[in-house]
């Protein structure tokens, strides 16, 4: 009975959808069009021949003059001005071969006038090439084959389709040349390792030097002495263990299921990151899949990111209140100071240590005609822009310069976590403002969104184009005007600190809600709703409305919140144990590990994904069968990855972490060894977040043990 309701559901988008019915250019005529990707063979080319010592391959951009006499140029721009659906068919993507020296190759293009050939730069109002110098030695090879380029190119145009275009060299690859000569930031790097690698050696040598009796259980337990467990943060089996380990603490066991979300909405954010990356074959391939509803769901799938700043609202405000109650304080400025910190110093290692991959040797490992278009831009602007993302505010400064574009989420994810502990402190010192505070925060975090697309007259929905993804958005306004800043997705992290509250105050009534056949029934609705909700952003792609517009705001805002309620309604389904099934499903051991491991798997799938589809020479037909086998394999592969630097960076730095603090805060006889407030510390004013000295130890031994829970889950 659910699949006849979904297909059915389907079935009348298809009906109400005017892309169903619109007329389609035949193949034929698409087919008059120049093609817009054009590579010569890259390894035939440099490295089949060694006996031809200057041999190179350049990258060239070239971009049609308008020509109003020309029937075809009038197709071209009738077609390419639907920006929504189609490729800009004026601007043309060629890779090209050139054996020899230039005099020779020019020869044998056999063209009485090369400078006809040349097209002078005119006024072009789309981008057509990346910008901010984001590769090296391109001006040598400009100044020498930049005329070579535009007379093979034009001959083609000219004499196959009447026209002429302006083309600009991006960057060439030269036989027996290095581009990339290793520097002391690359010597850095592997110093750096070096030193993680030997200190987690001789940690758990040392470790496993302090066994007293045979088998594995020293692992999982402390060692006797403060000393020991400095020294033994850095053990792989340790460390291995704590990764493993189910958490004992009841909140943590009760969000066990957080872990299986995390993990889910990092999966279904990979399928939209490599969809996005794959390097198609033809652009009739690409245009062809945005009119089918899977290629809509998946691109409309955006609002899937931002599942994690829910949870991350969620996970904050539970932990952070129960361990309030527990201790008997009230937090204030020293919490909000301590925790701010901390969270820095436990995010900050595993995103350094990328980033600086990212920088040297990440672009050494392959090779191929687009594998510097989709690296070494990047390496260039985290060199340059490293402090921007270490900083947290690269999703605000330098959009277009992105280093490891993904990384936009954590800066976004980091500006919301200080905003919202300073709100949940106050709710939490100030109960009695708890409902005006976060009703005006709510209203403010929906009505921003509205605000902001109908004042810049974006659409309902961000628009990612087809044109926009040959450049990996970085010039498309909308894209970081609308999906990167915090103050877009100030709303999601809101529906999460609702979301723990709520939980909070009906954490026991679980039977009731099981008990509620409208309950389950908008449980199991998120299901059908959630894709729904994605499918019928395909409006604003088939459709022009005039701009700006009340409606689209009020929808843009609107699906916002519809999607905070889809999450609401999904946690608590799997919180309170609607569906037995699900919730067993939810709750599997894997599912725990893998969402400790999102982290890195986040961080880093982005070099996995660059892998599978940058250093390819086979162009694809976007099958589902081939895009799903890279798919799973950069899954894994980011797993695996994230099993690694989470053994060897972010599990160490954790516990030393903690060893550390535990060393500079040591609570004196005032203070409870499990960090509670005794009664003289309360009537001494301490317990309220006063920095007198007990107070102050108190305050940080209990944050200690909070951060170190939020990390569990």
């Amino acid at each position: 009975m659910k699949w006849k309701l979904i297909l059915a559901m389907i079935a009348g988008l298809m009906v109400i959808d005017p892309a169903c019915g619109e007329e389609l250019i035949k193949r034929s005529e698409y087919n008059r069009m120049p093609q817009v990707f054009v590579y010569d063979h890259y390894d035939e080319c440099l490295f089949d021949e060694p006996e031809v010592e200057t041999t190179t391959y350049c990258l060239v951009r070239a971009v049609i003059k308008p020509d109003n006499g020309s029937e075809l140029w009038r197709m071209i721009e009738k077609f390419s001005s639907k920006t929504k659906m189609h490729i800009n068919h004026a601007s043309l993507d060629r890779g090209i071969c050139v054996r020899g020296d230039v005099k020779d190759a020019l020869e044998k293009l056999k063209v009485d006038n090369v400078s006809a050939l040349v097209v002078p730069k005119f006024e072009i109002g789309f981008p057509y090439i990346f910008g901010h110098n984001s590769f090296r030695n391109v001006e040598p090879y400009k100044r020498n084959y930049s005329e070579l380029m535009a007379a093979i190119i034009n001959k083609d145009l000219s004499e196959r389709y009447g026209l002429k275009a302006y083309t600009e060299i991006e960057y060439c690859d030269r036989a027996g040349v290095d581009e990339f000569p290793i520097d002391g930031l690359d010597i850095a790097f592997l110093v750096i390792v070096a030193v993680l690698v030997v200190v987690m050696a001789a940690s758990s040598w040392y470790d496993a030097s302090c066994k007293s009796e045979n088998g594995l259980n020293h692992y999982q337990e402390d060692m006797p002495s403060h000393k020991a467990m400095l020294l033994s943060s850095f053990s792989a089996i340790r460390n291995w263990y704590r990764l493993v380990s189910h958490s004992r603490d009841p909140t943590s066991r009760d969000l066990r299921m957080i872990q299986a979300i995390r993990h889910l909405t990092f999966v279904l954010t990979l399928i939209g990151h490599a969809s996005m990356m794959v390097q198609s074959r033809t652009g009739w391939i690409v245009e062809q899949k945005y009119r089918e509803l899977a290629t809509m769901i998946i691109i409309n799938g955006f609002q899937i990111v931002t599942t994690f700043f829910t949870i991350s609202g969620l996970v904050f405000t539970i932990t952070y209140v129960e361990k309030m109650r527990e201790s008997g304080r009230k937090p204030g400025v020293l919490e909000i100071v301590i925790i701010t910190v901390n969270r820095y110093i436990r995010l900050t290692p595993v995103y350094a240590l990328f980033l600086l991959f990212e920088a040297t040797w990440f672009i050494r490992l392959q090779d191929g005609p687009f594998w510097r278009r989709g690296v070494e831009t990047s390496m260039i602007n985290c060199r340059r822009n490293w402090w921007i993302n270490l900083l947290y505010v690269n999703n605000y400064f330098k959009p277009d310069q992105p280093c490891m574009q993904h990384s936009w989420y954590l800066a976004a994810d980091f500006q919301l976590s200080t905003i919202g502990l300073v709100l949940v402190t106050l709710v939490i010192r100030f109960p009695r403002l708890k409902k005006p505070l976060i009703t005006i925060v709510t209203a403010i975090a929906v009505i921003i969104p509205g605000v902001v697309v109908y004042l810049g007259s974006y659409e309902g929905v961000t628009i990612f184009s087809p044109e926009s993804r040959r450049f990996m958005f970085w010039y498309d306004i909308a894209y970081y005007k609308t999906y990167l800043p915090m103050h877009m997705n100030l709303g999601m992290y809101m529906c999460g600190i609702i979301i723990g509250f709520l939980y909070l105050k009906y954490r026991n009534a679980g039977n009731r809600f099981r008990r509620s056949p409208w309950f389950r029934l908008a449980f199991f609705s998120i299901f059908i709703v959630g894709p729904g909700m994605f499918l019928i952003g395909r409006i604003f792609y088939v459709n022009d409305y005039p701009k700006p517009s009340v409606w689209m705001s009020v929808y843009f805002a609107g699906a916002r919140v519809m999607w905070g309620l889809v999450a609401l309604m999904g946690f608590c389904g799997f919180a309170f144990r609607i569906s037995k099934p699900v919730t067993r499903i939810m709750n599997i051991k894997f599912f725990e590990v893998l969402g400790r491991l999102t982290y890195g798997a986040y961080v880093g799938h982005f070099f996995m994904i660059k892998m599978m589809y940058y250093n390819t020479r086979e162009l694809s037909n976007l099958g589902s069968f081939d895009v799903a086998v890279k798919i799973n394999s950069t899954l894994y592969l980011s797993y695996i990855l994230s099993l690694a630097i989470t053994l060897l960076v972010e599990l160490p730095i954790s516990a030393l972490q903690k060893q550390l603090l535990q060393t500079f805060v040591k609570p004196g006889s005032n203070a409870s060894s499990e960090g509670q407030v005794t009664p003289e510390l309360k009537r001494n004013g301490t317990g309220n977040g006063s920095f007198t000295n007990e107070g102050f130890k108190t305050s940080f031994k209990g944050n200690i043990d909070f951060l170190q829970q939020q990390q569990r889950l």
